[in-house]
C-alpha cells in the first residue's frame, strides 16, 4: 500500500474561496447526477416513440441505470480514495459528456442498454465523491439533518423539474438538443471543479487490485435479471415465456454466488451482519412499501392523459402540486428529527397521510373531474412520501452499529431498487387483471338482450350517420365509440380498486408500527449513531 503522505483537508480547495462558496460549488457538483437518473424515464411517451420501444423497455433502461448504481456503491469509495479528488471528479464529468454525446446519436435500444450501465457507474462516482466532501464540511448535526434532507428531497422531486425540462426542450427543440443541455450542465461542473479543486489527495493511496469487481459483476447481474423478472413478466405471461425462465434462474445463480463470496471473503463488498437487527430489516420493508405506493401516482397521471384527455403540458405543470407536497413534508419531519421527535411516530403519520390520500383519490375515479378535486390529495401524496423518506433513511441507518452504516445506506439504495421495479409490477399486473375483469363484465351488458346499451349504441351510429359517415362506417365508428367508453370505465374503475386497497394496507401498516415496541428504541439511538456517517 501506498505511503502517500495525507494532506489538511482544506488543501483540497483554493484557499481563496470563502466556506460558503466551497458548500455551494459542491452542491452545484451534485445536481446534473441527480437529474440524469431519471433522463430516459421522465418523459415515456415521447422516448418510447423516439427509440421505437414500449413503456416496459423504457423502465428496464431506468432500472438498469438504478441497479448500477446499487452495485457501485460498493466499490466506489476504493476509487475515491486511489485518485486525488479532482482528477478523480475531472475523469468522472469527462466520460459522462462523451456518453452523453454517444446516446444523443444512438437510436439503438441495446445500445443504450450499455450506455446507461456505465451512466449507472458514473452516477455513484460524482455525487458519493461531492457528497463526502460537502458533509465533511458541515459539522453541526442540526445542518447534517438539513444537508440529508435537501439531498434525498431532490431526488424525490428530480423527475417533475427533468420532465419539465424535457417537454420543453422536445416541444422546442428535439431529443438531442436536450441531451445537449445536459451536457452542457456537465460542462459547466466541469469548469467548477478546475475553479474549486487543488490537485491534492486527501487520503493515503488505497490499492485497486483488492477490489472484489468478480462480486460487482455477480450482484450487477442478480440485479438487472431480477429487474426484467419483474417488469416484463406480466407483458410475457411470466414462466410461459423462455425468457422469464432464464432470468429467474440468472437471478437465483447469480445472487446466491455473491453472497456465498460475501459469507466466505476476508474483506467483502457486503457485510450481512447488517440484518441481525430487527429495525433494520423493518426499515428496508418499509422502504419497499413506500415505493410501492408512490408507484400508485403514475395511475392518476395515466388517468389524466389516456382518460380525461389532459394535455401533457398540463399535467406536467400539476405535479408541481405534488412537488410543493414533497418539499413541505421533508422541511416537516426534518424539523421534528431536529426536535428528537420519536421516529416511529413520524412514520406512523406519514403513513396515516398515504392512507387518507388513497381513500381521497378512490372517489375522485369518475368519468371526468376537474383540478380542484385533485388538488388536495396531489399534495397530500407528495406531502407524505416526503415526510416519511428522511426519517426512513435515519430509522435503517441507526439501527446498526456506526461501522455497518454504510452497508445500511447500500441497503436502503437496494431496497428503493427493488420497491421501485416491484412497485411498477404490482401496479401494471393489478391494472391489467382488474381492467379486464370489469371489461368483461361491461360486455355482457352489451348484446340485444339490454335495451339501454342497445340505445346508446344506435345513439352513437346515428350521430355519425348524421356527420356523413357511410352506414357501414357508422356502424363500425359507433361500436369502437362504445367500446372506448367501456375500456375507459373499467380503467377507472380498476384504479377505484387499487386505490382502495392501498388505503387499506396503509392503514393496516400504521397499526403494525405504532404497535411495535422494537421501533421505539430508534429514538434512542438517534443522537449517537446517524450522524457523520456518510
Amino acid at each position: 500500500m501506498s505511503t502517500t503522505e495525507e494532506v489538511p483537508h482544506q488543501s483540497l480547495f483554493k484557499s481563496w474561496l470563502p466556506e460558503w462558496a466551497v458548500i455551494l460549488a459542491l452542491t452545484l457538483c451534485i445536481i446534473p447526477s441527480v437529474m440524469i437518473l431519471g433522463l430516459y424515464n421522465s418523459n415515456v411517451a415521447f422516448a418510447a416513440g423516439f427509440l421505437d420501444v414500449e413503456v416496459e423497455d423504457l423502465q428496464f433502461l431506468f432500472m438498469i441505470t438504478y441497479g448500477t448504481l446499487v452495485g457501485a456503491m460498493m466499490i466506489e469509495g476504493r476509487f475515491f480514495r486511489y485518485f486525488p479528488p479532482r482528477n478523480y471528479m475531472l475523469l468522472f464529468i469527462s466520460t459522462n459528456i462523451v456518453v452523453l454525446f454517444i446516446s444523443s446519436l444512438v437510436h439503438s435500444y441495446y445500445i443504450l442498454l450499455g450506455l446507461r450501465i456505465i451512466q449507472g457507474l458514473l452516477m455513484v462516482i460524482g455525487p458519493s465523491a461531492f457528497l463526502q466532501l460537502l458533509f465533511a464540511r458541515i459539522r453541526s448535526k442540526q445542518s447534517k439533518i438539513i444537508g440529508y434532507s435537501i439531498y434525498y428531497s431532490s431526488l424525490l422531486m428530480s423527475g417533475t423539474f427533468t420532465l419539465h425540462i424535457v417537454t420543453y426542450a422536445i416541444d422546442h427543440y428535439g431529443w438531442q438538443e436536450m441531451i445537449y443541455f445536459t451536457m452542457g450542465i456537465y460542462t459547466f461542473t466541469l469548469f467548477i471543479v478546475l475553479l474549486v479543486f487543488n490537485p491534492y489527495r486527501h487520503v493515503a493511496r488505497y490499492p485497486l487490485y483488492q477490489i472484489d469487481i468478480a462480486s460487482f459483476l455477480f450482484l450487477l447481474t442478480s440485479l438487472l435479471s431480477g429487474a426484467y423478472v419483474l417488469i416484463y413478466g406480466r407483458k410475457l405471461y411470466w414462466f410461459h415465456a423462455i425468457n422469464i425462465r432464464t432470468a429467474s434462474v440468472i437471478f437465483l445463480i447469480t445472487g446466491g454466488v455473491f453472497i456465498l463470496r460475501q459469507l466466505v471473503r476476508k474483506r467483502p463488498l457486503y457485510r450481512f451482519d447488517v440484518f441481525k437487527f430487527q429495525n433494520f430489516r423493518t426499515g428496508l420493508l418499509l422502504f419497499i412499501v413506500l415505493y410501492i405506493f408512490r408507484a400508485a401516482l403514475n395511475n392518476v397521471y395515466a388517468t389524466m392523459s389516456s382518460v380525461w384527455m389532459w394535455e401533457f403540458a398540463y399535467i406536467v405543470k400539476l405535479q408541481y402540486i405534488n412537488v410543493f407536497g414533497v418539499g413541505l413534508g421533508v422541511i416537516a419531519s426534518s424539523y421534528l428529527l431536529t426536535k428528537n421527535f420519536p421516529v416511529k411516530y413520524l412514520l406512523a403519520i406519514g403513513f396515516f397521510i398515504l392512507a387518507c390520500q388513497f381513500a381521497w383519490f378512490t372517489f375522485l375515479f369518475l368519468p371526468d373531474c376537474s383540478l380542484r378535486y385533485f388538488s388536495i390529495p396531489l399534495f397530500m401524496q407528495g406531502f407524505g412520501v416526503g415526510w416519511l423518506f428522511t426519517p426512513m433513511i435515519i430509522f435503517v441507518v441507526s439501527a446498526v452499529p456506526v461501522e455497518l452504516a454504510a452497508f445500511a445506506s447500500v441497503s436502503a439504495l437496494s431496497a428503493r431498487f427493488w420497491g421501485t421495479a416491484a412497485g411498477f409490477s404490482v401496479m401494471q399486473n393489478a391494472q391489467y387483471y382488474l381492467q379486464r375483469k370489469h371489461y368483461i363484465w361491461f360486455q355482457q351488458y352489451v348484446s340485444n338482450d339490454y335495451i339501454v346499451a342497445q340505445q346508446r349504441l344506435q345513439l352513437y351510429i346515428q350521430s355519425f350517420s348524421d356527420k356523413g359517415f357511410a352506414d357501414i362506417e357508422a356502424q363500425q365508428l359507433g361500436y369502437k365509440k362504445l367500446n372506448t367508453i367501456m375500456e375507459g370505465q373499467s380503467y377507472l374503475l380498476a384504479n377505484m380498486e387499487i386505490y382502495s386497497a392501498l388505503a387499506i394496507c396503509a392503514l393496516i401498516l400504521v397499526i403494525i408500527i405504532l404497535l411495535n415496541a422494537h421501533l421505539t428504541e430508534v429514538a434512542v439511538n438517534l443522537k449517537n449513531k446517524v450522524f457523520g456517517i456518510w
